[in-house]
């Protein structure tokens, strides 16, 4: 069966934008758990900070002293600031997430959408080169054949 050249071209462009649209879904998907992991490190550890060190007491009270007097001596804009970052960091991340599965899930689709046009006419060319050798073949064949069984299994897919 003869295929033109722009016919073709039409082809090897869509399984190419296809095998693409593929790989570009993977690598999203792939990027999802560092996404997570990035999401889950950038969240506030304050368990962690209430646990006092090797230091005595006395030196992490002196510590602490000085800390509230430098945070009552600040700026309550950069104050601001510090605890706006530690809420918008995760949830910067969480909609990067959403943003990423929704892109994953939008490749997948519009690559199905590319390569159906492929895959119908990959089927239509087989359905008439076979349609087209049925006919072509002599009467005895078909008298002498069962040929009802070939319609019915062309009828089956």
């Amino acid at each position: 069966m003869f295929i033109s050249k722009e016919h073709a071209s039409s082809i090897k462009r869509r399984v190419i934008a296809s095998l693409s649209l593929m790989l570009g879904g993977k690598l999203v998907t792939i990027q999802i758990p560092f996404l997570f992991k990035h999401l889950v490190d950038s969240l506030p550890n304050e368990s962690m900070a209430s646990i006092p060190t090797t230091a005595s007491t006395t030196e992490t009270t002196e510590t602490a002293t000085n800390t509230m007097d430098a945070l009552s001596n600040m700026d309550p804009s950069l104050l601001m600031n510090t605890t706006t970052s530690a809420t918008t960091i995760p949830l910067l991340l969480i909609a990067g997430y959403g943003i990423s599965r929704a892109t994953a899930s939008g490749m997948q689709e519009y690559r199905n959408a590319v390569f159906a046009h492929v895959a119908q006419d990959a089927i239509r060319r087989v359905g008439r080169s076979v349609f087209d050798h049925v006919h072509k073949l002599d009467m005895t064949f078909h008298l002498t054949r069962n040929t009802g069984t070939l319609g019915r299994i062309l009828d089956r897919g």
